[in-house]
């Protein structure tokens, strides 16, 4: 979908975006990004240079806004020459950056083709032994109560699951269940490959290990089978930038990628809409809010300029509030707003409340009128950092007044689980707070800068810039504290959102939209309001040697981290390999598609004609979720789309195929649709920016999007493996590991790193 090009569209139909789901683990993470200044040493590499695209028009050049320099602790820096040197950072990039190269140009290691025969597709009584997983859940139901399904048949614990069923019937074999006991895709894979992939057809893989072990032999080479897989094969001709992300550095292809949608974007900032309509609209009742006095600390910097008035006046470009088009707005300001808040004398849930109101008023000269949340939550919505941190002042100083007397605290942004898998939402959430790259790349924490320099945030003084200012943050109060300790803020457990929002205790977060807007239909609270506000205005490198004041995400779907392969032994049997690509291209057909996507035919809606029945949905016809499906989804997963299709059907796995967006959609809370409503149209009308698959449709090269995968050859997989592993164990993103940027948080990086040290020297 090429949001940019509909402006021609009447918005009042516009398309929701897609940034719904909650999905499956990446196995790498973010990246960041370093400005033109900054980008050169070890920290930046120089990338082949794709199709040049025409220079990018800036919304507010770098020299009328002056914000806070990006400067970093003593103990950050010291940690970042570490990165480059002890565990091989330099080395990474460059092989990263060789890899780019090939990719661009084409021009890969020589290898040889290897195609094994190939038997009858249609064959009868072929068995497939299958490695196939997301997390605990299985092909087949795993837990221990009946379940009676849509499709009318009962489910126990181990029977095959509806799209499984489904999947069997369509393409003709049967499925043996050959998973391991391990709880996630890596650890899975570890194990098979561990006993040298024997007994196993096909099997759950990230990319990188599809890669690696598929360049040794392990793994069919796909590419040279696409004459009998005419629907995988066309999916790549018409997407060359798919193809070019998933071939490996000899040339070829070794998995079938998994797409959670394509080219959408993914996460947005979610909050409480009612808690901030509460604290901001309408006339100032200094009886309504709390009396207690803050004690909250001020060790927040200010981002933004401390003045912006007069000819320094700062224009902002937003949506209008009916979203018919674009306006300027100005933040027109003598004192910063943490510098008005930190001079309030009685600092007190009542007084910081009338601080911010009365900045809004005065700053935007009236523009908001009594709809003040409008500048937080409205479609006109053009608020920064420095403002998003006094409103959270005003939220964790009225406990009393937002829950209605029932608690005596609440909390600012927290990450939705007490896991590392979740916890890195932060980073993102920071860096697009202050401007900077490297929390949420489809691959570890890269990104390309404006003159097209490969960085990793790992490497990059910015990305530790976002991270200090959380610190700040953290340390005012703001950030849920020990927000990655089992229980925190009350939490059963690690499901700190359940209690966030069950317990009227959270403000916002940065998340997939569907999964936790759910919770619009099931909190018994009034007037709760979960739902996606548009991004902060910072000022993002976006062009050579400059910055940018507008609104920028990286969160854009691609080609996932995870997919399926067929292994070298399957091949050995002519007619199961027939039958396991017929089986990898039947996920790229409609019907395919369709099974995976929405569901076995009794979960989609059908006239009594038992033709398929279809809705609207971003300009095409997509099939209509059955009345059974929607009852069961809010009955047994209590509207959580991802949990209800993966646990109770075996759909939406991250194995080859392309979700589609439109099942989300229609598991959408209202709520929920009306705030992607609000970011769908920043992005329809240039307000909010983001990464694009198409380098050549890119302004600069900063709008590249970091492929998932990067054509390494054996060798410098080998190379990395043995020199690069520390990159890994001090920066993962995986559950049950480690990353010192959770530590810096709460510590800051001098303690952080003290601690990783007596950690290290203790395990020793």
């Amino acid at each position: 979908m090429k949001l940019r090009k509909l402006l021609g569209l009447v918005l009042a139909s516009a398309m929701i975006v897609t940034c719904l789901a909650g999905c499956g683990d990446k196995d790498n993470g973010g990246a960041s990004n370093t400005p033109a200044a900054q980008g050169t040493g070890a920290a930046a590499t120089k990338a082949a240079e794709p199709t040049k695209a025409p220079d990018a028009t800036p919304t507010q050049a770098a020299k009328a806004i002056v914000v806070e320099e990006k400067t970093i602790s003593n103990a950050a820096s010291g940690l970042i020459s570490k990165v480059q040197s002890e565990f091989g950072g330099t080395l990474y990039l460059m092989a990263l950056s060789a890899a780019y190269n090939r990719m661009v140009t084409g021009q890969y290691s020589n290898s040889t083709p290897v195609k094994a025969q190939v038997g009858n597709a249609d064959a009868t009584g072929v068995t497939l032994n299958m490695s196939v997983l997301y997390n605990k859940l299985r092909m087949s139901y795993t837990l221990d109560d009946p379940y009676a399904a849509a499709d009318g048949v009962t489910y126990e614990k181990g029977d095959l699951l509806p799209t499984w069923k489904q999947i069997q019937t369509d393409v003709g074999f049967t499925i043996n269940d050959v998973t391991t006991t391990e709880s996630s895709v890596n650890n899975n894979y570890k194990a098979v490959k561990n006993d040298n992939f024997s007994g196993v057809d096909v099997l759950c893989a990230s990319a990188a290990s599809a890669n690696e072990d598929g360049q040794t032999g392990n793994f069919i080479q796909l590419d040279q089978y696409l004459d009998v897989m005419p629907n995988f094969k066309a999916f790549l001709d018409g997407n060359e930038v798919v193809k070019t992300t998933i071939t490996a550095g000899d040339g070829h292809i070794y998995y079938a990628p998994y797409f959670d949608g394509y080219d959408d974007i993914e996460k947005t900032f979610l909050v409480r809409v009612d808690w901030v309509e509460k604290l901001l609209n309408g006339a100032y009742d200094e009886s309504k809010f709390d009396s207690t006095a803050y004690t909250g600390s001020f060790t927040y910097k200010a981002y933004m300029p401390e003045s912006a008035s007069g000819v320094d006046a700062i224009e902002v470009k937003v949506v209008k509030k009916d979203g018919t088009g674009v306006e300027t707005v100005k933040k027109d300001y003598a004192k910063n707003i943490t510098t008005v808040m930190s001079e309030v004398g009685n600092k007190n849930g009542a007084t910081l409340v009338k601080a911010l109101r009365d900045y809004i008023d005065t700053t935007y000269g009236g523009y908001y009128g009594e709809n003040r949340a409008d500048l937080f939550v409205g479609q006109n919505a053009a608020w920064d950092a420095d403002e998003m941190v006094a409103l959270l002042r005003c939220v964790v100083s009225n406990p009393k007044f937002l829950t209605g007397g029932t608690s005596d605290v609440v909390y600012g942004f927290f990450a939705r689980e007490a896991t590392l898998q979740r916890e890195p939402d932060l980073f993102t959430l920071a860096c697009n707070l202050f401007g900077v790259r490297g929390a949420d790349a489809e691959k570890d924490y890269l990104y390309f800068d404006a003159d097209g320099n490969l960085h990793d945030g790992r490497q990059s003084e910015e990305f530790y810039y976002a991270i200090e200012k959380l610190s700040q943050l953290y340390a005012d109060g703001l950030i849920l504290k020990d927000f990655d300790l089992e229980g925190a803020g009350g939490a059963s457990g690690t499901k700190v959102y359940d209690t966030m929002y069950n317990s009227n205790l959270g403000f916002g977060l940065y998340d997939y939209v569907q999964t936790q807007t759910a919770y619009d239909d099931t909190v018994k609270i009034e007037g709760f309001n979960l739902a996606s506000i548009i991004n902060p205005v910072a000022m993002w490198a976006t062009t050579s040697g400059g910055a940018t004041l507008t609104r920028f995400t990286e969160s854009w779907r691609s080609v996932k981290t995870e997919g399926w392969v067929i292994t070298a032994e399957c091949a050995q049997t002519p007619d199961k390999l027939a039958k396991a690509l017929k089986l990898f291209d039947y996920m790229y057909s409609t019907e395919g598609n369709m099974t995976m996507s929405y569901g076995p035919h009794a979960w989609i809606q059908h006239d009594a004609s038992g033709n398929v029945q279809y809705i609207d949905y971003q300009g095409q016809k997509v099939p209509q979720l059955s009345d059974a499906a929607l009852k069961e989804l809010k009955t047994l997963a209590k509207g959580n789309y991802t949990n209800y299709y993966r646990q109770w059907l075996g759909a939406t796995f991250p194995i080859g195929y392309i979700k589609q967006q439109g099942m989300e959609y229609q598991c959408t809370t209202e709520k929920g649709k009306a705030g992607l409503q609000l970011v769908n149209n920043a992005i329809v009308y240039g307000v909010l920016e983001h990464v694009m698959v198409n380098s050549s449709e890119c302004p600069t090269p900063f709008y590249r999007i970091i492929p998932t995968t990067f054509a390494t050859t054996s060798s410098e997989n080998q190379t990395l493996s043995e020199k690069c592993a520390n990159l890994s164990s001090y920066f993962s993103k995986s559950k049950n590991e480690y990353s010192i940027f959770i530590d810096a948080i709460k510590y800051g990086f001098e303690e952080a790193i003290n601690k990783k040290n007596a950690a290290d020297a203790s395990a020793q």
